[in-house]
């Protein structure tokens, strides 16, 4: 494959896999996984993660870089629903790929705990906390 030797051919034959699946995190799960060995997932981590948050390659300022050519992921954690099941469903995704392919690395780069942390105290305190909301809300609106 022409992904392993330039970020740009990977982040497109990526979003290629991922328009494939359909929108389906099970098919997405097994594709990524499929797709392993053929892609460099270890060299190119940086912008597997990317795309997969963002939904295309970080530029240094933190901003998606649009080539000519170059499209936008569908499946991103910035493009899941607002739902709490799809959220979960989503990051499942990450826990598998960072399960099996071990991205100790990962921790490196500098946003990258920052954001694991935000995403860990979200889960955590909406988990804990959704009865108390839920019972607040429905004894606000029986009210």
């Amino acid at each position: 494959m022409k992904a392993k030797h330039e970020p740009e051919a990977f982040r497109d034959d990526l979003v290629d896999i991922i328009k494939e699946t359909e929108g389906d995190l099970e098919k997405l799960t097994k594709a990524l996984s499929d797709s392993a060995d053929d892609l460099d997932f270890k060299k190119y981590a940086e912008v597997l993660f990317d795309v997969l948050f963002t939904g295309g390659m970080l530029d240094n300022g933190g901003g998606i870089i649009l080539d000519d050519d170059a499209e936008l992921s569908p499946f991103s954690i910035f493009a899941t629903a607002e739902d709490l099941p799809s959220i979960k469903k989503s990051v499942d995704v990450f826990n598998l790929l960072i399960r099996r392919y071990r991205f100790p690395f990962l921790f490196s780069f500098s946003p990258f705990p920052f954001l694991l942390i935000i995403i860990f105290f979200f889960f955590s305190f909406f988990s804990i906390f959704s009865f108390f909301f839920e019972d607040l809300v429905s004894n606000l609106l029986n009210d």
